[in-house]
């Protein structure tokens, strides 16, 4: 049971050193990409999946 906590209290950790400091560099580059707009005629395909616990998940490939 003891092993268990520590896993956690590592994972954290780890989330916490090298998961903050990603995004700090990628919040300091500042580069926003462009809106990008696109129609039905883009649309290459789309999956719907109904999960049996109230949720769904929409695939909808577009070329852009």
């Amino acid at each position: 049971m003891r092993a268990k906590y520590l896993y956690i209290f590592l994972a954290i950790i780890f989330l916490m050193v090298f998961g903050y400091n990603t995004i700090g560099i990628a919040k300091e580059q500042g580069e926003k990409s462009p809106p990008v707009s696109t129609g039905l005629e883009d649309q290459t395909g789309v999956a719907v999946t109904v999960y049996n616990v109230n949720l769904g998940l929409v695939k909808d490939l577009r070329n852009t």
